[in-house]
């Protein structure tokens, strides 16, 4: 925990952009707070790609911004929402994006007094 107190001085999950969340999901797993399969899945943003603009953002007609601040944490549950909607039998994604949102609402309470996300350690649809 320790290590999760030292990431807490400049990492807000609730205000960060795709190029922080990749190095924070690199400090997360150095730290020993990630497995390397959940630390490359958090790191893994579509806006960092160098096709983005050819492929998603064609399609969206939304050009990258990798540098632009969001809500990291909103943004994870909803692709659990999404997993637990669409493929509910995918227990071991859900159990993964669990475990990833799990960190990131600790740091977010860490950071900004956040709170805990409900269903926490809840792997079910």
């Amino acid at each position: 925990m320790r290590a999760l107190t030292l990431l807490v001085v400049h990492s807000d999950p609730r205000w960060m952009s795709p190029r922080q969340v990749q190095e924070l999901s690199r400090r997360l797993f150095s730290d020993g707070q990630l497995s390397e399969e959940d630390s490359l899945r958090l790191g893994a943003h579509a806006e960092l790609h160098p096709g983005y603009a050819q492929t998603v953002g064609a399609i969206t007609s939304r050009p990258p911004q990798p540098d632009t601040p969001r809500d990291l944490v909103a943004e994870w549950e909803q692709r659990l929402a999404f997993i637990r909607a669409q493929a509910p039998e995918d227990q071991s994604r859900i159990a993964q994006i669990g475990r990833i949102l799990d960190v990131l609402c600790a740091l977010s309470s860490a950071t900004s007094g956040g709170r805990r996300r409900p269903g926490a350690g809840a792997i079910t649809p």
